[in-house]
């Protein structure tokens, strides 16, 4: 994505709407919010706004400084050098990284109306940088160093309004970055319930998913107080996820599409939910699925649940739905939590078995 900013965009010109010869000349109406494309440029605006001027220069500088990561453009969007950053502060705009090579630029912005400290956590995996060896941690908009060694999270403060630009460089790791979601689909097709009885799937492919806190780092989003060692049925283990607005909190586990391309799949696990608020759409609520796409970029979303499911509050129950993967699967992942509302969704005992 490269932004495209208009002639007065980099010093935040001010609206003010000029009645110009074609308006008076058409006696048209003064309109009460125009944008800033339609203005008079306010020279005297660079002064007042200098500060936000040179954070601009700074993000230029920025971009030409690291050609490699901000000029890499693959041919297949998806492999694509851009990734989810993850801060204790997910109640504002959500931070990114781009990547390459071992190094990693951070976008943390901050959208409130004061100064914010962070807490900053570094997606190794999803860059493709060695979490076993040392790395620095740069601030690109002071020039200054800000941690240093094995580090996996740092602290950092943000002005109100403002961006946080910081620069990971560290050692590529062998594995690469991390398989990225599959593009959103155009058409989701949903399979229908499947009859076969559990007794069929004798083939156990993963078995308690995310049953330790090392296990839960797998879950693209889990945090580690998602983890309740003896908060399932009978003192095991739970994946506890809460939404507290309508944006939702899905945790996603991906699975090697060659190991399942063909096969009828079926997931199941104990869930529990506690207060998910009924909404009129039937897919929102208590999340638990299966997201496939294949070769023919067709998508398929499996979730075999009753509203009953999705709404309200429940004692633990077991959920389950099977899934016909095509032959020519390119892409699997499994989704659990609460989507659309807000609620607490619990798991636990989450198995994937093949017929």
């Amino acid at each position: 994505f490269i932004p495209l900013w208009y002639l007065g965009n980099e010093w935040n010109n001010p609206s003010a709407f000029e009645v110009d010869y074609y308006w008076k000349r058409d006696k048209l109406a003064i309109p009460k919010s125009w944008s800033l494309f339609g203005n008079r440029i306010d020279w005297e605006a660079r002064k007042k706004n200098a500060a936000f001027l040179e954070d601009v220069k700074k993000y230029i500088a920025i971009r030409r400084t690291h050609p490699e990561i901000f000029e890499f453009f693959p041919d297949d969007h998806r492999e694509s050098n851009i990734c989810k950053v993850r801060t204790d502060r997910p109640d504002l705009l959500q931070p990114y990284a781009r990547y390459r090579d071992g190094k990693a630029v951070l976008v943390v912005p901050n959208n409130s109306a004061a100064l914010q400290k962070f807490t900053i956590k570094i997606p190794h995996r999803e860059c493709g940088i060695a979490q076993s060896a040392p790395c620095t941690v740069t601030d690109l908009m002071s020039g200054k160093k800000i941690a240093s060694g094995k580090v996996d999270r740092f602290a950092a403060e943000i002005p109100a309004n403002g961006l946080g630009v910081f620069l990971v460089d560290g050692q590529k790791s062998a594995e690469g970055p991390a398989a990225k979601d599959a593009p959103l689909p155009l058409k989701t097709i949903p399979q229908q319930p499947s009859a076969i009885p559990a007794s069929e799937f004798r083939t156990v492919l993963y078995r308690n998913l995310g049953d330790s806190p090392e296990a839960l780092k797998r879950w693209e989003g889990a945090r580690a107080e998602n983890f309740l060692p003896a908060g399932g049925p009978d003192g095991k283990y739970a994946i506890r996820l809460v939404s507290s607005s309508d944006q939702g909190n899905i945790i996603h586990f991906l699975i090697p599409a060659g190991a399942v391309r063909g096969k009828v799949l079926r997931l199941s696990a104990m869930v529990q939910a506690q207060n998910v608020k009924s909404k009129s759409l039937g897919y929102m609520g208590v999340k638990f699925m299966i997201y496939a796409v294949g070769a023919d970029k067709k998508s398929y979303n499996q979730e075999t649940m009753t509203r009953a499911d999705r709404f309200g509050s429940y004692p633990w129950r077991e959920l389950a739905t099977v899934f016909h993967a095509p032959k020519d699967l390119m892409y699997l992942r499994i989704s659990i939590g609460v989507y659309g509302t807000e609620g607490t969704a619990l798991f636990s005992g989450i198995n994937l078995a093949a017929k």
